[in-house]
């Protein structure tokens, strides 16, 4: 009996991968409680685990119940220790804590030292993950003692694979303290012992740590070496698992310094993750390789990574989602299949001993219970799936404003922060107003050794699309600047226009996106004397009799345009007390008043004459409360930008 019920159990955990996972739960659950099904089923669960972590916390709970019932002590330790697992990857690493000191409170009780051990490990994994570096090292160095007196009282090696990966796991812990000595240490320790065994995914991963140890710690001989020797074992093995990780570690490592060898081995990683299928790497790789676009200012390619990677990650979503429900719809059918069958045989009984009568009344009971239970099948079936929908709604509103967040990091990361704008320019103040997360417009400063250069630029559009134009924008109008050391107004605008082109038409679409703009150039140790260039955006200046002077921009973008000539430059020299005001066109376009009639350049003229008298303190208050009056209930129409600079 006891031979042929061992037959049935294995016989079930073979299906695991061959039937519907719920059903196969359902069947194990069905089974006479004892330390065998406990073991089936922390397989399943283990199996699971990085499938469908619903079901397997369904399962391991389950365990923890029958476990206790039937006092199976080592069976429920490793519950808990799944359930830690599990919640690791749930990223609460906290709770994840709290089953690991439960499974590790049962193995010290049955006296399990080398389970003892590697639970140890595990907690100080997740103490790592939590930056809680102390109690990680106190937990991986009660690990590495256990397991080494048990291996002084074997002397064969059992637990040599488990010595180094606490070896590793420390010295990644001394590097993250920069205890680079003892971290070279440890790493070495383990190398010694991962030759001997000679498992190959073990010593490349040993090799890939010291590879980006000595990179970090400036020793770059030592690291190529290491690193070569990966490259000439790689071919020796098949796990593309291991080396598409050690191509995405090493890759974040040398990213910083070397840029593009660190996309090369980047590309490498997710290529390899790609031929497996291994979307968590995939995921890991996308997400790096946008990092490393963003910082070879590549951002149209920076901005399709990061987007591969959300569509990713919303397709995994997806698929877990109706995963979860089909299997919940699977356990719903198997358990109504089940009580039909009961039914069918209760029924069969009562046909033998009841009168025709009876029978045809309890004929028609059984089909007007069938139908309902077809109709809330039906409507369960209903709920389930509209709320489906609505989660996967709510990830995919998610995943977007994770992404125009990720583009507003990318825009914030150009503007001036207000420290540097004030001590280059502390007679003026800035009025930014996008009207999304993030603008097609932006504000601009940068010097030299004589002059200050300022601009407020509109690019075309507004949203995400407006925003990284303006990235392109700013980055050629500081290249102008600084790397080709351009002074006159005019010229950097000329070539700017040049930069923003050729970066344009890198793509394979006929891109007409640009900028207009109002350029400043002011001199240091006089501000009195200024230049002037616009593409498109004028110039204002209030005088100290309040007279207001408008100076003409070029009728012509930065960008792509049909008519396109040189620009030109005004220089002015300017009275004390004049106001200079430079303005895109979102303030003069907002709709609103009375008759819901568009703010106007009239009136805009009109407003800059009557707050110039102002102290600079409450000009950009009273510019903001007047537009605010004005556009009352409508929604903002543009992006705005008003920059006020007192001449003293």
């Amino acid at each position: 009996m006891i031979k042929r019920y061992l037959i049935i159990i294995c016989f079930l955990v073979l299906k695991i991968y061959s039937q519907n996972n719920y059903h196969l739960f359902e069947q194990i659950k069905g089974l006479k409680n004892d330390s065998l099904k406990v073991d089936s089923l922390n397989k399943l669960c283990w199996s699971n685990s990085t499938k469908d972590v619903y079901l397997s916390e369904e399962i391991a709970k389950e365990v923890l119940k029958i476990g206790k019932d039937i006092n199976y002590k080592k069976g429920t330790a490793k519950a808990y220790i799944l359930l830690g697992n599990i919640y690791i990857q749930k990223k609460d690493f906290q709770k994840a804590i709290e089953y690991y000191q439960q499974g590790l409170q049962i193995r010290e009780s049955i006296n399990d030292k080398s389970g003892v051990a590697a639970v140890y490990g595990n907690i100080g994994n997740a103490f790592f993950l939590l930056q809680q570096l102390d109690k990680a090292l106190e937990y991986q160095e009660n690990a590495l003692d256990i397991f080494n007196s048990l291996e002084k009282l074997k002397h064969s090696g059992e637990y040599w694979f488990d010595i180094a990966e606490c070896d590793i796991s420390i010295g990644k812990i001394y590097v993250a303290q920069a205890k680079y000595k003892q971290a070279e240490k440890m790493f070495k320790d383990a190398l010694l012992l991962n030759e001997k065994i000679f498992f190959l995914p073990a010593l490349l991963t040993n090799y890939n740590e010291l590879a980006i140890f000595y990179y970090k710690t400036n020793n770059i001989t030592l690291s190529e070496t290491y690193f070569n020797k990966i490259l000439n074992l790689i071919s020796k093995i098949d796990d593309k698992k291991v080396i598409s990780d050690i191509y995405l570690n090493y890759s974040l490592a040398i990213f910083q310094k070397e840029t593009l060898k660190g996309l090369t081995f980047c590309d490498k990683g997710i290529d390899l993750a790609n031929t497996i299928q291994d979307r968590e790497n995939i995921l890991r790789g996308l997400q790096l390789k946008s990092d490393i676009l963003i910082k070879l200012e590549q951002y149209k390619q920076a901005l399709d990574a990061y987007f591969k990677y959300t569509q990713l990650k919303d397709s995994i979503f997806n698929e877990s989602t109706s995963r979860y429900f089909n299997d919940i719809q699977a356990k719903y059918e198997f358990t109504q299949k089940n009580n039909h069958i009961k039914l069918l045989e209760k029924e069969k009984v009562i046909k033998q001993s009841k009168i025709k009568q009876q029978q045809i009344f309890i004929i028609g009971i059984i089909i007007i219970l069938v139908l309902i239970a077809f109709l809330l099948a039906y409507i369960y079936k209903s709920y389930k799936t509209t709320q489906s929908k609505n989660l996967i709604i709510a990830q995919k509103n998610k995943d977007i404003l994770e992404s125009i967040d990720y583009a507003k990091r990318i825009q914030q990361a150009i503007l001036p922060n207000e420290k540097y704008w004030e001590k280059l320019l502390p007679n003026s103040f800035v009025y930014y107003a996008p009207k999304d997360i993030v603008a097609g417009d932006f504000y601009w400063i940068e010097e030299n050794d004589h002059y200050i250069f300022i601009a407020a630029a509109d690019c075309t559009g507004h949203g995400v699309p407006g925003a990284m134009i303006s990235v392109i924008c700013s980055t050629a109008l500081t290249k102008a600047v600084i790397e080709d050391k351009l002074i006159d107004t005019n010229d950097i605008l000329n070539r700017t226009r040049e930069i923003v082109l050729e970066k344009l038409s890198k793509s394979e679409e006929n891109i007409q996106d640009g900028m207009d703009i109002c350029l400043i150039r002011m001199k240091k140790n006089s501000n009195k004397y200024i230049q002037y260039s616009g593409a498109n955006r004028p110039l204002f200046l209030i005088t100290s009799n309040y007279e207001i002077k408008e100076i003409k921009p070029d009728k012509q973008p930065i960008g792509k345009y049909d008519d396109a000539q040189p620009f030109s430059k005004h220089d002015i020299i300017l009275d004390e007390h004049t106001m200079i005001y430079a303005i895109t066109d979102g303030y003069a376009d907002q709709f609103g008043g009375n008759k819901n009639k568009k703010f106007s350049l009239a009136l805009l003229r009109a407003t800059l004459k009557e707050h110039a008298s102002l102290e600079l303190n409450k000009q950009k208050l009273a510019f903001e409360t007047t537009l605010a009056n004005w556009k009352k209930h409508n929604e903002q129409t543009d992006d705005i930008t008003l920059i006020g600079i007192k001449i003293i």
